[in-house]
Protein backbone atom coordinates (compact mmCIF):
# COMPACT_ATOMS: atom_id res chain seq x y z
CA UNK A 1 0.00 0.00 0.00
CA UNK A 2 1.05 3.64 -0.77
CA UNK A 3 1.95 6.03 2.11
CA UNK A 4 -0.88 8.18 2.53
CA UNK A 5 1.54 11.07 3.62
CA UNK A 6 3.49 11.13 0.26
CA UNK A 7 -0.05 10.64 -1.61
CA UNK A 8 -1.18 13.69 -0.22
CA UNK A 9 1.46 15.93 -0.20
CA UNK A 10 1.96 15.47 -3.79
CA UNK A 11 -2.17 15.71 -4.60
CA UNK A 12 -1.88 18.73 -2.46
CA UNK A 13 0.96 20.90 -4.60
CA UNK A 14 3.32 20.02 -7.10
CA UNK A 15 5.47 22.58 -5.39
CA UNK A 16 5.75 21.81 -2.34
CA UNK A 17 6.18 18.24 -3.25
CA UNK A 18 9.04 18.93 -5.45
CA UNK A 19 10.37 21.53 -2.04
CA UNK A 20 10.24 18.07 -0.18
CA UNK A 21 11.95 15.94 -3.02
CA UNK A 22 14.74 18.23 -2.83
CA UNK A 23 15.41 18.66 0.58
CA UNK A 24 15.33 14.52 1.78
CA UNK A 25 16.45 11.33 0.21
CA UNK A 26 12.96 9.06 1.33
CA UNK A 27 12.06 6.94 -1.99
CA UNK A 28 7.91 8.00 -2.26
CA UNK A 29 5.44 5.04 -1.94
CA UNK A 30 2.83 5.39 -4.16
CA UNK A 31 2.25 2.22 -5.17
CA UNK A 32 -1.67 1.49 -6.20
CA UNK A 33 -2.83 5.19 -4.91
CA UNK A 34 -5.52 7.41 -7.89
CA UNK A 35 -4.13 10.00 -9.26
CA UNK A 36 -6.64 10.17 -12.02
CA UNK A 37 -7.46 13.62 -14.37
CA UNK A 38 -4.64 15.01 -11.55
CA UNK A 39 -2.58 17.84 -12.74
CA UNK A 40 0.98 16.83 -12.34
CA UNK A 41 3.14 19.12 -14.60
CA UNK A 42 6.95 19.14 -13.84
CA UNK A 43 6.30 17.12 -10.42
CA UNK A 44 9.93 15.47 -9.48
CA UNK A 45 8.46 11.32 -9.42
CA UNK A 46 12.18 10.59 -10.02
CA UNK A 47 12.84 6.92 -8.22
CA UNK A 48 8.78 6.63 -6.64
CA UNK A 49 7.18 3.68 -6.50
CA UNK A 50 4.60 4.12 -9.04
CA UNK A 51 3.66 0.39 -9.61
CA UNK A 52 -0.12 -0.16 -9.78
CA UNK A 53 -0.65 3.52 -9.64
CA UNK A 54 -3.91 5.04 -11.38
CA UNK A 55 -3.04 7.50 -13.97
CA UNK A 56 -5.74 8.04 -16.16
CA UNK A 57 -6.08 11.45 -17.94
CA UNK A 58 -3.37 12.80 -15.99
CA UNK A 59 -1.21 15.63 -17.27
CA UNK A 60 2.47 14.37 -15.94
CA UNK A 61 3.90 17.00 -19.42
CA UNK A 62 7.91 17.93 -18.16
CA UNK A 63 7.53 15.71 -15.22
CA UNK A 64 11.19 13.53 -14.28
CA UNK A 65 10.40 10.07 -14.10
CA UNK A 66 13.50 8.35 -14.26
CA UNK A 67 14.04 5.23 -12.67
CA UNK A 68 10.73 5.31 -11.33
CA UNK A 69 8.50 2.29 -11.24
CA UNK A 70 5.23 2.55 -13.49
CA UNK A 71 4.43 -0.84 -13.81
CA UNK A 72 1.53 -2.59 -14.01
CA UNK A 73 -0.06 1.15 -14.01
CA UNK A 74 -3.49 2.55 -15.68
CA UNK A 75 -1.73 5.40 -17.74
CA UNK A 76 -4.76 5.42 -19.75
CA UNK A 77 -5.14 9.18 -21.69
CA UNK A 78 -2.70 10.42 -19.87
CA UNK A 79 -0.34 13.13 -21.11
CA UNK A 80 3.63 12.90 -20.80
CA UNK A 81 4.95 14.98 -23.34
CA UNK A 82 8.50 16.33 -22.55
CA UNK A 83 8.49 13.75 -19.31
CA UNK A 84 11.81 12.86 -18.71
CA UNK A 85 11.30 8.75 -18.16
CA UNK A 86 15.01 7.24 -18.92
CA UNK A 87 15.49 3.83 -17.30
CA UNK A 88 11.81 3.91 -15.73
CA UNK A 89 10.13 0.63 -15.50
CA UNK A 90 6.65 1.04 -17.43
CA UNK A 91 6.33 -2.93 -18.00
CA UNK A 92 2.78 -3.86 -18.01
CA UNK A 93 1.26 -0.84 -18.11
CA UNK A 94 -1.69 0.54 -19.86
CA UNK A 95 -0.85 3.65 -22.03
CA UNK A 96 -3.65 3.05 -24.55
CA UNK A 97 -4.23 6.91 -26.19
CA UNK A 98 -1.41 8.59 -24.36
CA UNK A 99 0.60 11.38 -24.92
CA UNK A 100 4.35 10.44 -24.85
CA UNK A 101 5.51 13.05 -27.47
CA UNK A 102 9.02 13.73 -27.61
CA UNK A 103 8.90 12.31 -23.78
CA UNK A 104 13.03 10.56 -22.95
CA UNK A 105 11.90 6.74 -22.31
CA UNK A 106 15.89 5.67 -23.23
CA UNK A 107 16.91 2.28 -21.88
CA UNK A 108 12.66 2.15 -20.34
CA UNK A 109 11.29 -1.22 -19.66
CA UNK A 110 8.25 -1.02 -21.74
CA UNK A 111 7.68 -5.15 -22.00
CA UNK A 112 4.40 -6.30 -22.06
CA UNK A 113 2.94 -3.29 -22.30
CA UNK A 114 -0.01 -1.23 -24.24
CA UNK A 115 0.26 1.69 -25.98
CA UNK A 116 -2.18 1.63 -28.56
CA UNK A 117 -3.17 4.30 -30.43
CA UNK A 118 -0.56 6.50 -29.14
CA UNK A 119 1.21 9.81 -29.96
CA UNK A 120 5.03 8.71 -29.56
CA UNK A 121 6.24 11.81 -31.82
CA UNK A 122 10.02 12.84 -31.59
CA UNK A 123 9.70 10.23 -28.68
CA UNK A 124 13.22 8.70 -27.94
CA UNK A 125 12.75 5.32 -27.13
CA UNK A 126 16.53 4.85 -27.66
CA UNK A 127 18.14 1.60 -25.78
CA UNK A 128 14.44 0.57 -24.62
CA UNK A 129 12.87 -2.90 -24.23
CA UNK A 130 9.84 -2.94 -26.25
CA UNK A 131 9.31 -7.23 -26.03
CA UNK A 132 5.94 -7.73 -26.90
CA UNK A 133 4.83 -4.37 -26.59
CA UNK A 134 1.24 -3.27 -28.57
CA UNK A 135 1.95 -0.31 -30.25
CA UNK A 136 -0.81 -0.97 -32.90
CA UNK A 137 -2.23 2.31 -34.52
CA UNK A 138 0.52 4.73 -33.01
CA UNK A 139 2.56 7.79 -34.17
CA UNK A 140 5.70 7.32 -34.16
CA UNK A 141 6.64 9.89 -36.97
CA UNK A 142 10.47 11.11 -35.95
CA UNK A 143 10.75 8.65 -32.97
CA UNK A 144 14.27 7.63 -31.86
CA UNK A 145 14.55 3.55 -31.58
CA UNK A 146 18.18 3.27 -32.46
CA UNK A 147 19.14 -0.42 -30.53
CA UNK A 148 15.63 -0.75 -28.72
CA UNK A 149 14.12 -4.40 -28.67
CA UNK A 150 10.99 -4.90 -30.63
CA UNK A 151 10.79 -8.90 -30.59
CA UNK A 152 7.21 -9.86 -31.03
CA UNK A 153 6.22 -6.41 -30.98
CA UNK A 154 2.57 -5.37 -32.26
CA UNK A 155 3.15 -2.69 -34.85
CA UNK A 156 0.34 -3.18 -37.12
CA UNK A 157 -0.78 0.24 -38.70
CA UNK A 158 1.93 2.16 -36.80
CA UNK A 159 3.83 5.30 -38.63
CA UNK A 160 7.52 5.00 -38.47
CA UNK A 161 7.71 8.16 -41.08
CA UNK A 162 11.56 9.74 -40.73
CA UNK A 163 12.19 7.18 -37.36
CA UNK A 164 15.58 6.36 -36.44
CA UNK A 165 15.39 2.03 -36.48
CA UNK A 166 19.34 1.66 -36.48
CA UNK A 167 20.61 -1.36 -34.99
CA UNK A 168 16.80 -1.60 -33.41
CA UNK A 169 15.51 -5.72 -33.07
CA UNK A 170 12.17 -6.59 -34.85
CA UNK A 171 12.35 -9.79 -35.03
CA UNK A 172 9.04 -11.54 -35.10
CA UNK A 173 7.54 -8.01 -35.13
CA UNK A 174 3.55 -7.66 -36.85
CA UNK A 175 4.01 -4.53 -38.78
CA UNK A 176 0.83 -4.78 -40.90
CA UNK A 177 -0.12 -1.83 -42.34
CA UNK A 178 2.99 0.20 -41.34
CA UNK A 179 3.84 3.44 -42.59
CA UNK A 180 7.37 4.28 -43.86
CA UNK A 181 9.11 4.76 -46.31
CA UNK A 182 11.35 2.20 -48.75
CA UNK A 183 14.59 3.07 -46.97
CA UNK A 184 13.12 2.28 -43.89
CA UNK A 185 11.51 -1.01 -44.94
CA UNK A 186 14.72 -2.25 -45.93
CA UNK A 187 16.15 -2.00 -42.82
CA UNK A 188 13.39 -4.16 -40.67
CA UNK A 189 13.36 -6.71 -42.99
CA UNK A 190 17.16 -6.62 -42.44
CA UNK A 191 16.87 -7.50 -39.35
CA UNK A 192 14.70 -10.73 -39.48
CA UNK A 193 17.02 -14.19 -39.85
CA UNK A 194 16.27 -15.15 -43.20
CA UNK A 195 18.13 -18.35 -42.72
CA UNK A 196 16.25 -19.46 -39.27
CA UNK A 197 13.27 -22.18 -39.26
CA UNK A 198 12.16 -20.70 -36.21
CA UNK A 199 12.46 -16.91 -37.27
CA UNK A 200 9.30 -15.37 -37.69
CA UNK A 201 8.88 -13.43 -40.82
CA UNK A 202 7.67 -10.22 -40.38
CA UNK A 203 4.29 -9.35 -41.97
CA UNK A 204 3.63 -5.94 -43.82
CA UNK A 205 0.69 -4.21 -45.89
CA UNK A 206 -0.41 -5.90 -49.25
CA UNK A 207 0.55 -2.72 -50.75
CA UNK A 208 4.73 -3.44 -50.20
CA UNK A 209 4.84 -7.05 -50.93
CA UNK A 210 6.37 -6.82 -54.44
CA UNK A 211 8.90 -4.61 -52.93
CA UNK A 212 9.34 -7.80 -49.99
CA UNK A 213 9.91 -10.15 -52.79
CA UNK A 214 12.14 -8.29 -54.83
CA UNK A 215 14.09 -7.39 -51.61
CA UNK A 216 13.51 -11.32 -49.97
CA UNK A 217 15.32 -12.46 -53.28
CA UNK A 218 18.13 -10.16 -53.36
CA UNK A 219 19.17 -11.12 -50.00
CA UNK A 220 19.03 -14.79 -50.17
CA UNK A 221 21.55 -14.23 -52.80
CA UNK A 222 23.81 -13.00 -50.13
Amino acid sequence: MANQHHVDLLKHSVQVWNQWRNNTKIIPDLQNADFSRIYLKNANLSEANLSGANFYKANLTDACLHNANLSGGDLTCAIFCGSMMKNADLSGAFLTQGDLSKADLRKANLQGSYLIDCYLIDVNLQGANLERTDLSHSYLIGANLESANLRNANLSNVDLNAANITNANFQGAKIVGVICDNEILKKIINCEDLNSEKSNRIVVDQKFNSILDSLYKSLKKF
